[in-house]
C-alpha cells in the first residue's frame, strides 16, 4: 500500500469512526469522495443509467445503515464497493430473467468509463472507445461502429466476467482490492480476469481484425 492509499485509509477510518458516533456530515464526506466511482461501477455492471443511480443510492443507504457492522478488517472502500457490486449483479441477473435489455450506454451522452486496457490481450479498448470524432465521415462512422461493438460485447459477458473487467480495467483496482470486494483469493481474481479478457477478445474478433 502506497503513501496515498495509506492516507486515504486513515481518512476513511476517521470518517467511519465519526459516523458511528452519529456525525452525519462525516458520512456525507465519504459519499462525496466515492459517489462517482460507485455510480460508474453500478452502471457498467447493471448496464442502465437510471438503475445505476438507484443502485448507487441504495449502496450508500445500506452502508450508512450497516456502518456498525464494518469491523475494519478490510478497507472501507472495498467494503463499500462490495455492497455496490452485489446489488448491481443481483439487479442485472433479475433484469436478464425478465428479458430486459442488458446494456444501455450512459444516457447522459458521456460514454467514458469503459475498459481502458486489456493488458496482455492486445485489445486497445481505450483507442477503440475514446477516439475523437474528427476526420473524414467514413472514419467517424467506423469509430461509432467500433464503440457500438464494444458496448455490445460488454453486454454479452456474464456477470462475473463483466464485474472483473469493470473493477480491473475500468476502475483500475489492484488485485488485492478486487479480491476483498469479491471475497475470493487473489489467484481467483487473476484467473477470472484472464478468462474474461479472452471472452472479450473473442467477442471483439471481427472488430480487432479491422483495426489491427
Amino acid at each position: 500500500m502506497g503513501p496515498r492509499a495509506a492516507n486515504n485509509r486513515l481518512n476513511d477510518d476517521a470518517l467511519v469512526s465519526k459516523t458511528r458516533e452519529g456525525d452525519v456530515q462525516a458520512f456525507e464526506q465519504l459519499v462525496c469522495h466515492y459517489q462517482d466511482r460507485v455510480f460508474q461501477v453500478c452502471l457498467r455492471i447493471c448496464g442502465h443509467y437510471e438503475s445505476a443511480r438507484d443502485l448507487a443510492q441504495e449502496t450508500f443507504l445500506r452502508a450508512y445503515t450497516h456502518i456498525g457492522t464494518f469491523e475494519g478488517k478490510c478497507r472501507f472502500y472495498t467494503w463499500l464497493f462490495r455492497i455496490a457490486v452485489n446489488l448491481s449483479i443481483s439487479h442485472r441477473r433479475t433484469s436478464l430473467r425478465l428479458q430486459v435489455h442488458s446494456f444501455q450506454p450512459d444516457e447522459s451522452g458521456n460514454d467514458s468509463g469503459y475498459p481502458a486496457s486489456m493488458a496482455g490481450q492486445g485489445l486497445r479498448l481505450n483507442e477503440m472507445m475514446h477516439g475523437n470524432n474528427n476526420g473524414q465521415p467514413s472514419d467517424i462512422v467506423r469509430r461509432q461502429e467500433t464503440r457500438a461493438a464494444v458496448t455490445a460485447a460488454l453486454g454479452e459477458l456474464d456477470s462475473d466476467q463483466r464485474t472483473i473487467l469493470v473493477l480491473r480495467d475500468v476502475e483500475g483496482m489492484d488485485y488485492q482490492a478486487i479480491a476483498e470486494i469479491l471475497n475470493v483469493p487473489v489467484g481467483t481474481v487473476r484467473s477470472r480476469l484472464h478468462r474474461a479478457r479472452l471472452a472479450m477478445r473473442e467477442l471483439l474478433k471481427p472488430v480487432l481484425e479491422k483495426v489491427v
